[in-house]
C-alpha cells in the first residue's frame, strides 16, 4: 500500500505552516475568538484526509468485474478533449486537444472543468491527476502542494455542523475536513462564514493546493447545485496559487465561471480503443476478435465512451460474445457481477435474499436502486439507510423483518457491484448502473409516474427507460406529451434527458407520432430564455444528430404536416427556426395526446423529412 510522501509531510509541518497557523489566531483574535484546534490537530487532519484519498484514488473499479486496476498502470489510456469555449466559434465539435495529462497545465496552471458524458472516464482523470501529485516529483512540483478532494454527491444530503440549514457545502467540508476549529459563540452566520471563508481561502493560497471536486452531476438538489456554483464562482476569483479541478455530466453543467477553462472528455479514437482492448486481452489473437466484433456491432460509432469498451470487454470475457443491442449490455454486466458475486460466497448465504434466483435479486436490486433514488435523493448510501430501505420493501418480497442487518450485510459483500466509498458510505459501482437498476423497475410500473416530483428528477432514469421498453417509441411519445408537456417540465430536465437519451440509442418503430414529440424538444431548446448560447448550439447539434441518424424519426416528421402548419420563419442565435400551429381537425388518434398549440422548432429538422 502506498504511503504519504515525505515531501507533503515536510510542508505541512514546515516554517510556512507555523506562520499561517499564526495567522489563523490572528484572524480570530481580530474578532476576539480563539482557534480551538491546535496546528498538530490541524496538520492531523489534513494529512488522514490525504491518506484517505490516497486509497480512493489508487485503485480504480474494473467495469463489470469484481477487480480493481492500479490507476498508475498501462491501463489508463489518455484521453483526448474538446475545448468547450471553441463552441462560440464552432458550431460542430471544434478539433480535438491532444491533451496528455502530463503536460495539460503547460504554459500555466488554471482552473479547469472537465465534463463528459455518461462513463466517459471523468472520475479516473481526476483520480490520475491526484496519484500524479502525491506520488510523481515530475508532475508540477513547483505548482502544486497536495491535493484535497471532496466527492460533491456527499454534500447532497450531509448535514453540516456549522450551517444546519443549507446542509454541507465546498467550504463547510473543507472548514471540518481541515480541522480548523473557531469559537463561533456570539458570532453571527454571516460574520462566521466571512471569517471561515478568509481563513480557507488563505491555507490553500499559501499550500499551492489543487482542489479536486468530483461529480457535480451527482448532486440532486437544484437549490444545491447553485449553492455549489456561486462558492466555484468565489473561488474562481479568490485563490491566486490554488487551483480548483471540477468534473461534471455535460448537460448537467451549463455554467460560465471566471478564470476557469472547460474541457470536454471526447469519444475514444479507434486507436485508443484497439489500445485498450490490447491491454485487456494478452493474447493477441483475442484482442483482434474483440476488436472486430465491437467494430461490427452498434457500438461502434462517434460516441463510443470508456465505460462502454471496457463493460463489453468483460462481457466477452465471461459470455465470448458482444451483445447486438446496446440495452442488452446493462443487464449483461449486472447478471454478471451477481454471478461473480453469487460463486464467490459459494454455500455461505446467510439470508433469504442469498438464497433468491439470479432474476429474483435482480428485481430486489431494481426495488432498491428506485427506493435511494425516489425517496432518498442520492446515490451514497449508508448502512442505516440500506437498513431502511430493507424495511420498506421486504414484505413484497417475503422476507422478513429481522433479516434486515443480515442483508444489509449480503448487499455490502456485493464486490463490483456496491462499492464503500468512505466510512458508512456505499453506492453502486458507477451511477450509470444505479441508473439502469431504477429505469428497469421504472418500466414495469402499471404506468408511467405521475409524481412531477419524482419526474423532474430522473431525466437520466426516463431516458435509459425509453430504451429498455418493450416499445420505445409509445414510451416516449407518451412521456414527452402527456407527462413533460403536460407539467411543464423545465429545460433542464429536457436537456440531460435527451443528451442521455442520444447516448442510450432506443429503437423507434414507425410510430406517427414521434416526430411531434422530437419537435416538441426542439421547441424547449428554442423558447427557452434561460439557455446559454454554447448550450443552445449543443442542444441543437445533438438533436440534429438524433434525427439524422433514425430514419423512423425521419419518416414521423414527414407526416407533420398532417397536425401542424407552418406559420412563419424567424432566427434563434442565427439559426432559422419555423412557427408551428396546430390543425384544428385532428383524427381521433392523435387527439389522445395533449399536443401544444404553436411551436417554435429548428427549420432543419423540418427540412430532413425531404432528405430520407
Amino acid at each position: 500500500m502506498n504511503t504519504i510522501p515525505n515531501t507533503i509531510i515536510k510542508v505541512l509541518t514546515s516554517k510556512l505552516f507555523s506562520e499561517f497557523y499564526e495567522y489563523l489566531k490572528k484572524e480570530a483574535s481580530d474578532v476576539n475568538k480563539k482557534i480551538l484546534s491546535s496546528k498538530n490537530e490541524v496538520v492531523d487532519m489534513i494529512i488522514d484526509h490525504i491518506t484517505r484519498i490516497e486509497q480512493w484514488s489508487q485503485n480504480i473499479p474494473l467495469p463489470g468485474s469484481n477487480q480493481y486496476f492500479n490507476n498508475n498502470s498501462d491501463l489508463f489510456i489518455n484521453l483526448d478533449y474538446f475545448d468547450k469555449e471553441r463552441r462560440k466559434v464552432f458550431y460542430k465539435y471544434p478539433p480535438r486537444l491532444k491533451l496528455n495529462i502530463h503536460k495539460m497545465y503547460n504554459p500555466y496552471p488554471f482552473n479547469l472543468a472537465v465534463l463528459g458524458e455518461p462513463g466517459a472516464g471523468k472520475t479516473t482523470v481526476l483520480q490520475h491527476i491526484c496519484q500524479a501529485i502525491i506520488h510523481d516529483d515530475t508532475f508540477y512540483a513547483d505548482t502544486f502542494g497536495f491535493p484535497l478532494v471532496i466527492c460533491l454527491r456527499d454534500l447532497d444530503k450531509s448535514v453540516s455542523l456549522i450551517n444546519q440549514e443549507d446542509g454541507e457545502t465546498i467550504f463547510s467540508r473543507l472548514y471540518s475536513e481541515l480541522g480548523i476549529w473557531i469559537d463561533s459563540e456570539s458570532l453571527s452566520k454571516n460574520e462566521f462564514n466571512w471569517i471561515k471563508n478568509k481563513i480557507i481561502v488563505r491555507l490553500l493560497n499559501n499550500f499551492n493546493v489543487l482542489l479536486i471536486l468530483d461529480g457535480f452531476d451527482e448532486i440532486n438538489s437544484l437549490k444545491k447545485k447553485e449553492i455549489i456554483i456561486e462558492e466555484i464562482r468565489f473561488l474562481s476569483l479568490s485563490l491566486t496559487t490554488s487551483f480548483f479541478l471540477i468534473s461534471s455530466r455535460t448537460a448537467d453543467f451549463d455554467y460560465q465561471i471566471s478564470n476557469t477553462k472547460i474541457f470536454e472528455i471526447a469519444p475514444l479514437t479507434q486507436e485508443q480503443i484497439k489500445k485498450y482492448i490490447e491491454l485487456r486481452f494478452k493474447k493477441e489473437e483475442d484482442a483482434n476478435e474483440v476488436y472486430y466484433q465491437i467494430e461490427s456491432s452498434p457500438f461502434f460509432d462517434t460516441t463510443v465512451r470508456p465505460l462502454t469498451i471496457a463493460n463489453l470487454c468483460s462481457i466477452y470475457q465471461t459470455e465470448g460474445f458482444i451483445p447486438d443491442k446496446p440495452k442488452t449490455v446493462y443487464k449483461l454486466i449486472v447478471e454478471l457481477l451477481l454471478k461473480k458475486w453469487d460463486l464467490s460466497r459459494s454455500i455461505k448465504r446467510k439470508s433469504n435474499y442469498a438464497k433468491f434466483e439470479l432474476d429474483r435479486k435482480f428485481d430486489f436490486l431494481s426495488r432498491l436502486a428506485f427506493i435511494l433514488t425516489s425517496k432518498y435523493k442520492t446515490s451514497t448510501f449508508s448502512r442505516n439507510t440500506l437498513e431502511e430501505t430493507y424495511l420498506d420493501m421486504c414484505n413484497d418480497f417475503d422476507l422478513p423483518e429481522k433479516d434486515a442487518i443480515a442483508v444489509a450485510n449480503e448487499l455490502e459483500s456485493h464486490n463490483g457491484l456496491i462499492v464503500q466509498s468512505g466510512i458508512d458510505k456505499y453506492n453502486f459501482a458507477h451511477k450509470s448502473i444505479h441508473e439502469y437498476l431504477t429505469a428497469d423497475y421504472i418500466i414495469r410500473l402499471p404506468q408511467i409516474p405521475l409524481d412531477i416530483e419524482l419526474l423532474k428528477n430522473m431525466p437520466n432514469e426516463f431516458a435509459i427507460a425509453v430504451a429498455i421498453s418493450s416499445n420505445p417509441s409509445e414510451y416516449f411519445v407518451t412521456l414527452i406529451i402527456d407527462r413533460v408537456c403536460k407539467y411543464k417540465l423545465n429545460f433542464y430536465f429536457l436537456r440531460v434527458f435527451f443528451n442521455r437519451l442520444f447516448i442510450e440509442k432506443p429503437e423507434f418503430n414507425h410510430d406517427c407520432m414521434i416526430g411531434p414529440a422530437v419537435l416538441y424538444i426542439s421547441d424547449k431548446i428554442f423558447t427557452d430564455k434561460n439557455v446559454t448560447s454554447t448550450s443552445f448550439f449543443e442542444q441543437v447539434e445533438n438533436l440534429r444528430n438524433f434525427v439524422d441518424n433514425n430514419n423512423k424519426i425521419k419518416l414521423s416528421l414527414a407526416k407533420i404536416n398532417n397536425y401542424y402548419k407552418q406559420d412563419d420563419v424567424s432566427k434563434t442565435h442565427s439559426i432559422n427556426s419555423i412557427r408551428l400551429k396546430k390543425r384544428r381537425n385532428l383524427n381521433n388518434h392523435i387527439l389522445k395526446y395533449q399536443f401544444p398549440k404553436t411551436l417554435i422548432v429548428d427549420q432543419y429538422l423540418i427540412d430532413s423529412k425531404d432528405n430520407n
